[in-house]
């Protein structure tokens, strides 16, 4: 087992941080040159730790930049200033969460009323958003859920298509929320929308441009009315949070989808290639099979996958068309699948196939979803931000140096247990016959050892979704506010209080497990993100018993007192697929932050570690 020792970090003071976080935000908008003379990069990425106020800080000078604009003539701006709606300067901010982006809209419209020039900006949600409590901006968001479940085209199918000069029109659409708040949003100077709007096809000519709508293929459906937000138009975009967990595509396909291609018979060597000795991409040039070949059968299966998307007409009545998108199959986008093969095809890497494999009976697909914004300015905001990972979807993007301060906090890892989620939970059904999780003795203590804690100042615990909803008595399959309390302290789950500030005056916080990704999982994403590589991924083998686990290093960290200590953690062989396992959301939820608590464990004074805290205590 090797040791990495690393040089000190240097740490700012938390007003020297805020003053060069201050420096970075407002030269980006206002395109200040920098001690050498340089103008800020037009994509640009800024990590700094969480607390520091980098969403505040983006808003206020967002609210002074657009200010300022608002005083020039339209002779001052050039093109690139100016959306196809006339909005000066509109800026497209994306959050993590709903939540957050009501706290975006009220920080944006307080400055703008500090300032004497008031706005209001629109929040837009998505057809099912607040469903739960009846307040769905769509009359037919059941629909719309299970058309996107299913594949297929939301708008063309739910609200307005024009075939062959004729229209159907949904017979809500003129009193439509939903429709309503994106043509509003179309001069607003502001619009806040969550991450998962971030997958649409923006750049396409269809109902993503002119109506807001989430069909990636609508280029048969153009309204020649009043417009709505397109978030490609707005000159600059602002995604606080990493973003790269909704622009990664997987999904589950039956082989028999892939059967059905038969012009070369692409299909059929597509399923003997994943099953061949050398690897999907060795048997393509074993039968002599391109790139270009294969991407003109995709382009063919595009056009009739446009036409297999259209399953219902808008204006029929509610019955016919919830009967219509039940009956409805999936739509398998074999051309998207095509497409990403032909691109690792190209790549001239040898052996299997990143973007399609093998699942049991069936084929996972996956890979990166298309970045709309390529020549938009942009701002990303991040503590933990991987920027070769992000580099993969934004070519473009340059990164300033990692913002990094000095940390005014006491903490205690654990090094004797790991507090796994099945020593936390224990599974039960209810009267219906539904599980639950339940907590086990060990969680029990622990909620023990919370409530003592709590009893010294304000608590946060931030846990798996099972082992909160264990704690809290929560349904753990329903909607999930931020927290919820239990023992005098706040409960949270990993990936759902990304951007949050509900915390900020809490003084002690818990982090209960881990949710670390397992080697294949971690290996997928790495595959998923780096699909199109030359440089294979390299694979950890299976142990003696069959197992996959990590390697083990030592890593030193940087104490309080500037000397260092000795932690081992497990890292994965390829720095790619380590990434992975160090981002946030690696997993499933965006957030994850490996750690623990432990009532027994004598505390450190550490004040800034040079690498993460080790993954695996105790082993």
């Amino acid at each position: 087992m090797d040791t990495l020792e690393l040089p000190p970090t240097v740490l700012l003071s938390a007003g020297e941080a805020k003053a060069r976080l201050r420096e970075i935000v407002e030269g980006f908008f206002f395109r200040h040159r920098d001690d050498q003379g340089q103008v800020p990069a037009r994509q640009l990425l800024v990590r700094s730790p969480p607390g520091l106020g980098k969403t505040k800080e983006a808003m206020e000078w967002a609210t002074r930049y657009q200010t300022e604009q608002d005083k020039k003539s339209i002779l001052q701006l050039s093109r690139a200033d100016i959306t196809p709606a006339g909005a000066w300067q509109q800026v497209a901010i994306f959050v993590p969460r709903h939540e957050l982006a009501r706290e975006v809209k009220a920080v944006i419209e307080r400055n703008r009323n500090a300032l004497g020039q008031p706005v209001e900006v629109p929040v837009l949600r998505g057809r099912d958003n607040g469903a739960e409590t009846g307040h769905a901006p769509c009359r037919r968001w059941r629909e719309a859920r299970d058309l996107g479940r299913k594949g297929l085209p939301v708008y063309s199918n739910l609200c307005r298509r024009r075939h062959q000069g004729e229209v159907s029109e949904c017979p809500y659409f003129g009193e439509c929320e939903y429709i309503r708040e994106w043509r509003r949003a179309y001069a607003a100077p502001y619009v806040v929308l969550v991450h998962s709007h971030l997958g649409v096809g923006w750049e396409s000519t269809g109902i993503a441009r002119w109506a807001g709508g989430f069909s990636d293929d609508g280029e048969h459906d153009q309204p020649a009315f009043e417009h709505s937000f397109n978030p490609a138009d707005a000159p600059i975009i602002v995604c606080d949070e990493d973003p790269t967990t909704s622009l990664i595509e997987r999904n589950r396909v039956d082989r028999n989808a892939i059967g059905t291609v038969t012009e070369q018979g692409l299909g059929e060597h597509i399923l003997a290639g994943l099953s061949a000795s050398g690897g999907l991409l060795d048997h393509f040039r074993e039968k002599g099979i391109t790139p270009e070949q294969v991407r003109i059968v995709a382009s063919g299966l595009r056009k009739e996958e446009r036409r297999q998307g259209e399953i219902a007409t808008p204006g029929a009545s509610d019955p016919v068309l919830r009967k219509a998108v039940t009956l409805a199959a999936s739509l398998v986008r074999v051309s998207r699948i095509l497409e990403r093969l032909a691109d690792e095809l190209a790549s001239g890497r040898e052996g299997p196939s990143y973007s399609l494999l093998v699942d049991g009976e069936g084929l996972i697909t996956q890979g990166r979803r298309p970045w709309p914004f390529r020549k938009r300015r942009l701002l990303v905001l991040d503590g933990t931000a991987n920027p070769e990972i992000l580099g993969e979807f934004i070519p473009s993007l340059a990164t300033v140096p990692e913002i990094r301060v000095q940390r005014n906090a006491r903490i205690v890892q654990v090094s004797n247990l790991t507090f796994y989620r099945g020593s936390l939970v224990k599974r039960t059904l209810t009267p219906e016959g539904k599980p639950r999780p339940e907590p086990t003795a060990r969680l029990l203590e622990v909620g023990e050892f919370i409530a003592r804690t709590a009893l010294n100042g304000r608590t946060l615990v931030v846990t798996n979704k099972p082992v909160r909803c264990a704690l809290t008595g929560e349904d753990e399959h329903g909607s999930l506010p931020t927290s919820a309390k239990h023992r005098g302290a706040d409960i949270a789950h990993f990936g759902n209080i990304r951007g949050s500030n509900d915390f900020k005056e809490h003084e002690i916080a818990i982090i209960l497990g881990r949710d670390e990704p397992s080697v294949a999982s971690a290996e997928q994403r790495a595959m998923a993100i780096w699909y199109d590589t030359k440089e294979p991924i390299r694979r950890i083998e299976p142990d003696f018993r069959g197992h996959y686990n990590y390697r083990n290093r030592t890593l030193r960290y940087q104490m309080t007192d500037e000397t260092t200590r000795a932690g081992t953690v497990s890292v994965h062989p390829d720095p790619r697929v380590q990434a992975v396992v160090e981002q946030p959301g690696g997993r499933d939820d965006p957030g994850y932050r490996p750690a623990a608590a432990d009532p027994q464990r004598r505390a450190q004074d550490c004040l800034h570690p040079l690498q993460h805290p080790p993954r695996h205590p105790g082993r």
